[in-house]
């Protein structure tokens, strides 16, 4: 059985599981706040100036987080860099690292519904976390080094594009 840190196929599976885990969990924690927010909503919100406070600090851990997540996440390919490819080990590392940035902002907006007892506008910023965490899908593409023979590669289609014109 091989390594997934060693693996890129296997590397790739194992960061598309913890993705989609990660992604899922925002969405079953919101979904489970919001059932609870339902049922205590006589008794009004917990703590509007604490929802309020939470929304602000939520805004600016997306506005500044966000940015540098992805810093984190290519110095961290760069120091796992080996030839034309990011180590498997280091894709995991990088990635985990920015979804975990992206995620912490999502439940931080939650909690800020939660507490403020109202979606809007607590929710934006973790729906902008949430974003950048779709954005952020592990596709693979440092792991694997393109040769000027790849077609998935722009330069390599060009050149193969001048040879069928050349040919013709």
């Amino acid at each position: 059985m091989t390594d997934a840190a060693a693996d890129p196929g296997r590397a790739l599976i194992v960061a598309r599981t913890i993705w989609v885990a990660m992604a899922a969990g925002v969405l079953m924690i919101a979904v489970a706040l919001g059932f609870i927010g339902s049922g205590r909503s006589t008794s009004g919100p917990l703590s509007p100036e604490t929802g309020q406070l939470l929304f602000y600090v939520s805004l600016g851990m997306a506005i500044a987080m966000i940015p540098i997540a992805v810093v984190i996440r290519g110095h961290v390919f760069k120091r796992h860099w080996v030839g034309d490819a990011v180590e498997p080990r280091g894709y995991l590392a990088g990635n985990v690292m920015a979804w975990a940035i992206c995620e912490g902002i999502c439940l931080l907006g939650l909690v800020g519904c939660f507490v403020g007892g109202r979606w809007w506008p607590n929710l934006l910023p973790g729906v902008v976390g949430w974003l950048a965490l779709v954005a952020l899908w592990p596709n693979g593409r440092a792991m694997f080094a393109r040769t000027m023979d790849d077609p998935r590669d722009p330069a390599a289609r060009a050149r193969f594009d001048m040879e069928d014109a050349g040919r013709e």
